[in-house]
């Protein structure tokens, strides 16, 4: 007999072993998660800061067996929920699936207006239960990665962080060229820090673009999560020089040997970039939305 429970927050390690086990895998994998079970532990403890994830994620049990997890990473502000799941190991995963929606649907909050899945391309069982809660598909996006040894070359420099008069410049080309992403352009600044940089590039004392990039020495992670080139700087290099600059910085911590970053799977010329300087294409995300408003 299938049983739902609500975790402790104790069980946090137990969450992030069986999601970390899953998430390796191709026909298991989620793409807003990693794949270390501590890495993991580390998001559902202190990243969850909206709603806790004890009170957001629910849990399967069979035979005092774990055989399924699903959780939702709340923000409030922007009035969405990223799906974690369903992660299910049981012959009968739809069923399972289902109970731990029934159950999770309850306690979405209130101001939630969208459910959102970014779900491998071969997770087809995740994908076909996103389809069957009326979730459609919104995009297609290739993951790429590069490490130290992949890398072409390096960026010699002419690139600097952004000062306060940049602010502006940066939000108003990040809100349009990324209109719908998770973090708006004034998020994206404030999440500024030791770790997570923002680079801009000027020309003859014009912004002419910006790399925004994000490092994570103590699980020897990085990602390059944003970056754009004002129009009227496009087609002189300046991407290929922002983006150097941004792989360089966070190849440069010892413990970081390699990058992932995420891009339109219809964004060919950004592909033929990416691969220019030592990317390597390993899988496609399929993105789907749910308008529970």
């Amino acid at each position: 007999m299938i049983s739902i429970t609500f975790p402790t927050i104790k069980e946090a390690c137990k969450i992030a072993s069986f999601i970390g086990t899953l998430n390796k895998q191709n026909e298991h994998h989620i793409g807003y998660i990693g794949t270390k079970v501590e890495e993991i532990e580390n998001a559902l403890l202190n990243d969850f800061s909206d709603i806790p994830f004890h009170k957001s994620f629910v849990m399967a049990y069979e035979d005092n067996q774990l055989v399924g997890v699903l959780g939702f990473d709340v923000d409030l502000e922007n009035e969405q929920a990223e799906a974690w799941g369903p992660f299910v190991v049981h012959s009968k995963s739809g069923k399972i699936s289902d109970l731990m929606w029934d159950s999770i649907l309850k306690i979405v909050p209130r101001e939630v207006k969208t459910l959102s899945f970014f779900v491998n391309e071969s997770n087809r069982n995740c994908i076909g239960f996103a389809v069957k809660q009326s979730a459609e598909e919104k995009g297609l996006h290739s993951i790429l990665t590069i490490t130290k040894e992949q890398l072409a070359e390096q960026y010699i420099g002419g690139m600097k962080e952004m000062a306060d008069q940049e602010r502006m410049a940066v939000v108003d080309l990040h809100n349009e060229i990324f209109p719908n992403s998770y973090l708006s352009g004034k998020r994206m600044i404030d999440n500024v820090n030791e770790l997570n940089k923002l680079f801009v590039c000027k020309k003859e004392g014009e912004f002419a673009g910006y790399i925004y990039v994000e490092a994570n020495p103590e699980f020897g992670d990085a990602s390059i999560e944003f970056f754009a080139v004002s129009p009227a700087y496009r087609g002189k290099g300046i991407g290929k020089a922002l983006l150097l600059h941004g792989v360089s910085w966070l190849l440069s911590f010892d413990s970081i040997n390699k990058i992932q970053l995420c891009v339109n799977a219809k964004s060919e010329q950004a592909i033929r970039l990416y691969k220019k300087i030592g990317f390597e294409e390993i899988y496609t995300l399929i993105y789907l939305e749910k308008d529970i408003s």
